[in-house]
This record gives C-alpha cells, structure tokens and sequence, in this order.
C-alpha cells in the first residue's frame, strides 16, 4: 500500500465485498447516473480503509448567463420542465446587487374576438399567479414599487434566451404598483351578478395568492377598438398588434416571488360592460399551452460588496469561505490534487461534505438543491451532473449541510477516464430560485469542507 502522508486513516469493516458487485456498479453507470448513492454501508467492508484529509483547492467562480426559455423546457430522456419566473430585486450586503425583470406575451382566448359595437371600458388588470413553492425571499415586508411597460422587441415562444438577452420597451409605464408587498394570502374579489329580473348584484370570489396590477385604460381602449378586426383574430396578429409586457422593480428593493406563469390565474383581462350588460370580461392567458414567451432577464453587480473581495483575490480564494449565487452569479470549482496517490485502489464510498455558515441565511434563505457538474474543459456540453439536497441532520450545533455523492465520478477519475473534467457545483435550476449560499472551506476553523473516501487497496 502507498504511504499516505496527507490521509488519516483507520481500518473498518466485518464483512469482505464481493469484487465482482463493486466492478459491476463502476461499468454501469452512465453520464446522468455515474456519481452514484451510497449502495452498502461501511460495516460491510473488510480490511477497508478510510481518508479524511485530502487536500481541496477550492474557487468562487463567476456561472455567467443561464437560460431562461422556453417556459417548457424538453430534456434529451423526453422528460420536460416547466419553468417558473422570479420577479424583484436584491441588495445582499454580502452577494451586492441582483434583480430579475420578466419580458412575457399574453394571447387570446380564441381566434375572431369581437366584443360588440357598443362595447365600453371598464379597466384592464394584469394578474400573475405566485407559486407554491419557493418561498417570498428576502425582507419580504419592505415595500417594492412594480411597474409593467409595453414590449417594443418580438419575442418568440420557441426560440431559447439567455438571461442577458435585453428588450426594449416603452418609456412611459403601461402600469405601476408603488409600495407593496409580495404577499401568499387568498384575495378576494367582488364582480356584478345580473338576476333574472335584470336587477345586479354584487359576487365575491375568493381566490389563491394573485398579484394583480391595473394597466393603462389607454391599452384598454385600443384593445376593445380592435374588437372585430384582423388584430384580434389570431394569434400570430395579436402578436404583432400587441408584443407584450415587461416586468421591473426599484433598484432599492430588497425581496423576490416567484410566480407560476402557466396558471389560469396568470392573465391580463379586459373588464367591460355592454348596454344592459355589467362586468363583462376578456380573458388574454399569459400562457395556456406552449406557445407564448415568458423570459427573465438577469443583472448582477457585485461592487463594493464582499464577493467581489473574494473574486479578485488569488487563485484559490475559496479555503475558508465559499460563496453560491443563482441567477448566473457564482458557483465553485474544487480540484483533489492527492487523489491519484491513494494508488490502486476500489472506492467504496465517497462524499465530499461541507456547512452552510450559521446565521448566514437567517434572512436569505440557503437553496434546497445543488447541481454538480463534471464538465469538460474544452467542450462544456459534455457534462455528469448530479442533484443533491440539503439537510439539517446538526440539530445540536442547529447547522444545515449539504452531502454530495462522488463513489463513482472519483473512481473514474482515479482511473484516468476524466483528467479532462472540471468538478464545480452550482444551485440548482439557478433560473427559478434566487436562493444563495455561503458555506465553509477546506480551512474554515469551525465548519471545514471535507472529503471523506472509503476504500479497498487491490494488491499488484
């Protein structure tokens, strides 16, 4: 066995592993599957040994623009995800500055719309669904000002966007929602009930957390002017007639929602009344298939704030703090350059472990999933990924951690089948969660990122 000066060690085990199960595990896996779960416990393996003090060059590095569209997003097994959109902004006094602006299309309800000669206004709201999950992020009870404008740009259901992809739009504001809070509560919302006798009344309806904002009665004229003409009478008119809708916040708010664009909640409708006729309305779906466009758009500024230290300091800048930013912010990179020294060997378990840092997302809660990519250098499309949680096993020390899987990726490259690969880990669908993280290094005093690995020496 070689000597191992950098590794502390000890011998575990009852039971001797079948060789032929461990070399099946390695030869099964695939470029989605092949980091591997933890399959036998450690008690089962005989004259194993175990290493706990690799050295970890670790980076906080910039993750650069993410896509955002298409709302539907097709993946190569034929399993799809459907994304959901942030809207609101940032100041993280350690992360800086970060907000998310969303670019969307509305549609008809059906093709050859006319809605009478005598029809007349009465207002016109737009109203996004907020979804179930994530959660409000940030100083979620301090005011944030909205305000909708009319898209100048086409944009196009089927066509992928990066979330620096800019869009013009009007100077003067289509809309505005000054002071409010995101909220998750019902709302509730009277509407005219005509009787039988011609009398009205009023109806409440009580419906899921909405965010509603009322638009210009100016766009409410024009669009019951184009009742009855070539504008309302598809889609791909519709389009041209009215390009859609963009979405920004104050640059001094401090919270973010996240809303679910496919609901049949999220819509712009035209309320009108005809002669006779009270509380009328014309439903425009934000999207009820695939075929509209929904887009955000990122910005990131990490000046003046802690971050931004961190990123012009020397290679690695990562030994005691580590820094996750969605959005296309920041991810880390880790290399292991004594891994090749444990010789030859079987891996049979491997995590690699680190903390979140306490208190530190007392108020910016830390992201429920992370991505690990093993990407090639040259060509970043050839990419092993995979997902893991975060736990909050520490109940003493009231510490969240997260656990990554890496038996088989390690194996593989111990082996010399991925010298080509670079191992960094990102929040995961870094375009719908805004949620960021600082965890501990490989040299933080209290809370050390370690890889622990497991293994069988093979004799020559």
């Amino acid at each position: 066995m070689h000597r191992l000066d950098i590794l502390s060690i000890k011998t575990i085990g009852l039971l001797i592993p079948s060789f032929a199960l461990v070399v099946a595990l390695l030869c099964s896996c695939n470029e989605t599957t092949s980091i591997g779960a933890d399959l036998i416990d450690d008690s089962e393996y005989f004259n194993s040994l175990q290493a706990d003090t690799f050295q970890l060059l670790v980076n906080t590095i910039p993750h650069g623009p993410v896509e955002t569209a298409p709302v539907v997003k097709i993946f190569s097994d034929g399993s799809a995800d459907v994304r959901e959109y942030m809207l609101g902004t940032l100041n993280d006094p350690v992360f800086g500055y970060s907000t998310s602006e969303l670019a969307l299309q509305v549609r008809l309800s059906n093709n050859d719309i006319d809605l009478g000669e005598e029809a007349s206004l009465d207002s016109v709201v737009l109203s996004l669904r907020y979804a179930n999950l994530p959660e409000l992020y940030g100083e979620t009870e301090t005011p944030i000002d909205i305000e909708v404008f009319e898209l100048e740009d086409d944009i196009v259901a089927s066509l992928s966007y990066d979330s620096d992809q800019t869009f013009a739009y009007s100077a003067s504001p289509l809309g505005t929602k000054p002071a409010m809070t995101f909220s998750k509560d019902s709302i509730y919302l009277e509407r005219y009930v005509q009787k039988e006798d011609g009398t009205d009344s009023l109806a409440t309806d009580t419906l899921p957390p909405i965010m509603r904002i009322r638009l210009d009665d100016e766009l409410g004229e024009r669009l019951i002017a184009a009742s009855g003409t070539e504008d309302l009478a598809s889609n791909a008119n519709f389009f041209e007639f009215f390009k859609g809708l963009y979405l920004k916040t104050n640059t001094d708010a401090n919270s973010i929602a996240t809303f679910d664009v496919r609901s049949i909640y999220s819509r712009m409708t035209l309320y009108y009344n005809r002669p006779g006729e009270k509380g009328l309305t014309l439903d425009f779906p934000v999207t009820r298939d695939d075929n509209v466009a929904v887009i955000s758009h990122f910005e990131i500024d990490h000046t003046g704030s802690e971050v931004e230290a961190v990123l012009n300091q020397d290679s690695p800048n990562g030994n005691e703090l580590v820094y996750l930013q969605p959005m296309g912010g920041l991810g880390f990179s880790f290399e292991i350059p004594s891994l090749k020294d444990l010789g030859n060997v079987i891996i049979n378990r491997a995590r690699l472990d680190f903390t979140v840092i306490p208190e530190s997302d007392d108020v910016y809660e830390s992201p429920s999933i992370l991505r690990f990519n093993a990407r090639a250098f040259e060509d970043s499309t050839l990419t092993r990924t995979v997902e893991f949680f975060k736990n909050s096993s520490d109940t003493v020390n009231n510490t969240s951690q997260y656990s990554l899987p890496m038996t088989f990726f390690l194996q593989d490259k111990l082996e010399g089948r991925l010298d080509d690969r670079e191992q960094v880990i990102f929040v995961n669908t870094p375009e719908q969660v805004p949620n960021r993280l600082i965890i501990g290094g490989p040299g933080h005093p209290d809370y050390p990122m370690k890889l622990e690995i497991l293994y069988t020496p093979i004799e020559d």
